[in-house]
């Protein structure tokens, strides 16, 4: 994760009447177990125990919100200067077959959005061909590179489990001088510790580009490079002009990845300063800057879609309120920013969708039913149908 610098040249340093009986319904699985563990390793007087619990906490944000039964070890280092960079991360990939990896995607697919990715994958829902199956990247090969976990989350056991004395699956290196440690109490001339950590750290788990090494020798790609595409739909796979974006079917574009190379290809378009543009500082943006905070958001979908399991929510029963006015508050505890479709029924047997909505970073989709049917109404929360493949 860069540090900008103060130069337009260069980016690179840097209810009416109330209905007699109202039910809400709570629609999704049992909450899984808390699976996910990531072990650091910290190296040097510098991570003293308020940043030692700095870092952890970073990392309890992924443990806590993803249920794949793996073990991750990343080793910390410290430095005064990473040539520009506040963050950087060193990790090794794997190569694996295109067929292997969809196989491997297709069996742990659990969410909404992974049945949209898969209908909009080759062979993503259908039968795999006997001769195999090509990569749907434009111009690469069917060789997909993983880095251990994320591997081992998709059941692929493709290198050894490290032994985090000798060796870790990632060594993390943070500028820690140039950043605070508390993000509810930002330091305007300095980085913030836990959204560099939540950067580096999703790279870990898997969500880099392959596009800096794609050359006439290696032409493979990794998972990320599956969900990018060009405002027209068409997927895209260059490192020229700036037009790429994140998305799971090519038309709701997510997230605009990065085409500046002082940057990762994997990580968001972050030209300028969010405070001077009016955007949205993002925890996965290519470029870092002092003073901000970033809350982990489109990241956790692309790790969902790659072959991450998000947690489940526990099954609470959604909380209604009557209002002065006669319509009907509902609050839906959810999956932190999935879409869902809010449904109404006066039998229980034919469902009217009355809304779509997208669930906050806590869980929670808030919709107001302004005609609540008399003399009771039954609502819930589901995913919405997913999309038709694309050509």
């Amino acid at each position: 994760m860069k540090k900008p610098v103060p130069s337009t040249a260069s980016l690179s340093r840097a209810l009416r009447s109330a209905p007699l009986a109202t039910l809400a319904l709570a629609l999704w699985a049992a909450p899984a177990v808390h699976a996910l563990t990531i072990v650091p390793t910290f190296e040097g007087p510098r991570y003293t125990p308020v940043v030692q619990a700095a870092v952890t906490g970073a990392l309890t944000e992924f443990s806590s919100r993803f249920s794949d039964d793996i073990v991750v070890y990343i080793r910390f280092l410290a430095s005064d200067d990473l040539n520009g960079s506040v963050g950087r991360t060193n990790q090794d990939f794997w190569p694996v077959d295109y067929a292997v990896f969809l196989t491997a995607l297709r069996n742990d697919a659990a969410s909404a959005d992974d049945a949209t990715v898969l209908a909009h994958l080759p062979s993503g829902t259908g039968a795999l061909p006997a001769s195999g199956l090509a990569s749907p990247v434009p111009g690469s090969n069917r060789t997909v590179w993983l880095t251990r976990p994320h591997a081992a989350a998709l059941g692929l056991n493709i290198a050894p489990v490290p032994d985090a004395v000798t060796k870790w699956d990632a060594v993390v290196d943070l500028d820690l001088p140039h950043m605070f440690f508390d993000s509810t109490q930002p330091d305007p001339s300095k980085y913030d510790l836990r959204g560099t950590v939540l950067h580096e750290v999703s790279e870990v788990l898997g969500t880099t580009s392959n596009l800096a090494d794609f050359s006439e020798g290696d032409r493979g790609i990794r998972p990320v490079d599956l969900f990018r595409y060009q405002n027209d739909g068409s997927r895209s796979y260059s490192r020229t002009g700036d037009n790429a974006w994140f998305s799971l079917d090519g038309t709701r574009l997510l997230a605009r990845f990065n085409q500046d190379a002082g940057g990762d290809y994997g990580d968001f378009w972050s030209p300028g300063s969010p405070a001077d543009d009016g955007r949205a500082f993002q925890v996965q943006d290519a470029f870092n800057w002092p003073g901000l905070t970033a809350e982990l958001n489109v990241e956790l979908r692309m790790l969902d879609v790659i072959g991450f399991d998000p947690v489940l929510p526990a099954a609470a029963a959604p909380e209604i309120q009557l209002l002065p006015s006669g319509d009907l508050a509902l609050t839906f505890h959810l999956l932190p920013f999935q879409d869902y479709v809010v449904q109404r029924s006066e039998d229980l047997t034919s469902w009217q969708t009355r809304a779509t909505a997208t669930a906050d970073k806590d869980g929670l989709l808030l919709w107001t039913d302004t005609d609540p049917p008399a003399p009771r109404g039954f609502y819930r929360a589901a995913f919405p149908p997913s999309a038709p493949s694309a050509p």
